[in-house]
């Protein structure tokens, strides 16, 4: 009876593989319980160590006063709002450092003179040279056609000794001219119009200065074709050198056979025209 009695009061205990659901789910509980005591005393010290004072919360009030830019353009890349920096560039519209640009226009003048020296040296560059030859011929013929009619215009129109030295300036100025505005052109429209023009340029005003009644609209007509003449001698060489390989570059050298030519076609023609009809 005792043992019986002994056996009813012992609490009965689970069997192998048997789960106390309530004792989990206590266990969990208080598991929980101390991981958020933890995590808000951290939170809490965490807060109190980067509070700013009151100073700090006005300072930076009043720099977002300040601020012109939007809140979101302040998290937007630099080349996005126009302000790329002084050593930056732009390739294929990659932001690059100026180095590498400068790097990549170089490669690509190698390739291009690769492929020049590749081609070689022919019948199209010949007939590149003459063509660029007899422009400077062409230049120089008038030139030296100023120097020859010098004294016979002195002459016709009664200039003095101190005016007469007008016409030359007016030549030499009118080629200054040409070379500051015949080059920046031949660089932003290419080399062909500009070789052009400044061949009519220079006969159109070369015509009118032979029929001119007065010394004044000669100086002028003087300046027009030394602004063609200025033009055409640079762009010629510009050309020249822009087709043929750099192998052959020494070439240009030849152009001022063809300028010498020009000076000696004109001194032939003067001697043969000048002294008996002037």
């Amino acid at each position: 009876m005792l043992a019986s009695e002994l056996h009813s009061e012992q609490p009965a205990t689970p069997e192998l593989g048997e789960h106390d659901d309530s004792a989990d789910a206590d266990m969990r509980n208080t598991v929980t319980g101390a991981n958020k005591s933890a995590s808000g005393g951290e939170l809490q010290r965490s807060m109190a160590s980067n509070k700013a004072s009151p100073s700090d919360i006005a300072t930076t009030a009043a720099a977002g006063q300040s601020s012109s830019s939007p809140p979101y353009e302040q998290h937007m890349p630099a080349f996005s709002r126009g302000s790329i920096s002084s050593d930056r560039d732009i390739v294929d519209g990659n932001v690059v450092s100026s180095e590498e640009a400068d790097q990549t226009e170089s490669d690509e003048e190698l390739e291009l003179n690769r492929m020049i020296s590749n081609i070689g040296f022919g019948k199209y560059h010949r007939r590149v040279l003459a063509l660029c030859g007899l422009g400077w011929t062409a230049d120089n013929a008038w030139m030296q056609c100023t120097a020859c009619i010098l004294p016979r215009i002195q002459q016709h129109f009664a200039v003095s000794n101190a005016r007469i030295g007008l016409m030359s300036s007016s030549m030499f100025l009118g080629l200054t001219c040409g070379a500051l505005v015949w080059g920046p052109i031949s660089d932003r429209f290419g080399r062909l119009l500009p070789y052009r023009w400044t061949l009519v340029v220079s006969a159109t005003f070369g015509l009118l200065a032979s029929a001119t009644p007065s010394f004044s609209l000669l100086c002028l007509c003087l300046f027009g074709l030394g602004s063609g003449v200025g033009g055409n001698m640079p762009v010629d060489g510009a050309i020249f050198l822009e087709c043929i390989p750099r192998e052959k570059r020494h070439l240009l050298t030849l152009l001022s056979v063809f300028f010498s030519l020009g000076s000696v076609l004109t001194s032939a023609v003067a001697l043969a025209i000048l002294p008996p009809f002037s």
